[in-house]
């Protein structure tokens, strides 16, 4: 009797962090293919603020029941325009080309560098 595909795809957690502007952010997450076949699996990004790019879109033939291959998120907050807050909120998708689907989610908060500003002290004698 034969046996029919099951299982899918998945990728390892979001994360979170707060960077300033002009900075890059990269993210590292694990593709695992948890069926029961070779397949590839695209990858795809929705990217709130459009500063996320992803590597690769499309994975090399990952092996059944456990075949991974790494996937880098690359978020590069601009130096202009941006307010201190603004939250980028990228999206990431997996899609086997045989079975699956999953999504993780990271998030990315932009920050302004602060700068402190050291005055001379004065003393007087009165």
């Amino acid at each position: 009797m034969p046996v029919g595909l099951a299982g899918g795809v998945a990728i390892s957690a979001g994360q979170s962090r707060t960077a300033f502007l002009g900075e890059v952010v990269t993210y590292t997450h694990y593709v695992t293919n948890t069926s029961n076949t070779a397949q590839t699996v695209s990858v795809a990004i929705d990217s709130s603020q459009h500063w996320a790019t992803v590597t690769p879109s499309t994975t090399p033939l990952l092996a059944p029941f456990g075949g991974s291959t790494l996937v880098t998120v690359t978020v590069a907050i601009p130096t202009t325009g941006v307010v201190t807050g603004t939250v980028e909120h990228t999206t990431i998708t997996v899609t086997g080309s045989s079975i699956g689907q999953a999504t993780a989610l990271d998030i990315t908060t932009a920050a302004i560098k602060g700068y402190y500003i050291y005055l001379p002290v004065v003393l007087r004698n009165f």
